[in-house]
């Protein structure tokens, strides 16, 4: 296969991480170049500082890297998958920044620490299922449907949300559980 040929036709991404597993760091360096511009933007869209961004975004491919064997193709798309270490590690972020301000300025407002903006949401649920999705968050309460987008999209624990929402926080941790329950309901074939 020619060069040209190659480029025409690129290495999917599951065969990139597959490759990435068995220790091919050409193969990751190319997973990185294919996917860097996204995940970093998934960063950026949660952090909203780009030196924390990129930060983040060195962690998330030490641990797709580190974790590369635990990706399975029939549980997702590569991208999701990666999409949800990116996430995950800022929202870790989110949290250790929030813990040390706390520590720091334990008199300081939740308003001014970083807050993601609402137009993630219309990135992440472009898609068929995330339309679905979409729809399914809008036949809900407006405080489950605030719980569970804080809860998953933005890493709010239960605790966090019982203040952020001025609620018992037993009232956070149904709101939460019966909202997934309408939302499971709701996504069901």
């Amino acid at each position: 296969m020619t060069q040209a040929e190659q480029r025409a036709a690129p290495v999917p991404l599951a065969d990139l991480l597959a490759a990435g597993a068995e220790g091919d760091q050409r193969a990751f360096e190319q997973l990185y170049q294919r996917t860097s511009a996204k995940l970093l933007s998934v960063c950026f869209h949660l952090l909203r500082r780009r030196d924390l961004a990129e930060e983040v975004l060195q962690d998330t491919y030490l641990r797709i890297w580190r974790g590369a064997r635990g990706y399975h193709p029939g549980r997702g798309a590569p991208m999701t998958w990666m999409i949800s270490i990116a996430r995950n590690a800022a929202i870790d972020r989110l949290r250790q920044t929030r813990r040390q301000l706390q520590e720091v300025e334990p008199s300081q407002d939740e308003e001014s620490l970083p807050e993601p903006v609402a137009d993630l949401m219309d990135e992440v649920l472009r898609n068929d299922s995330a339309r679905a999705l979409r729809t399914c968050l809008e036949t809900l309460d407006e405080g489950q449907r605030e719980a569970i987008v804080l809860s998953y999209c933005f890493g709010y624990s239960h605790e966090e949300l019982a203040d952020r929402l001025s609620i018992p926080l037993g009232t956070a941790k149904s709101w939460i559980r019966r909202g997934l329950l309408k939302l499971k309901v709701c996504m069901e074939p």
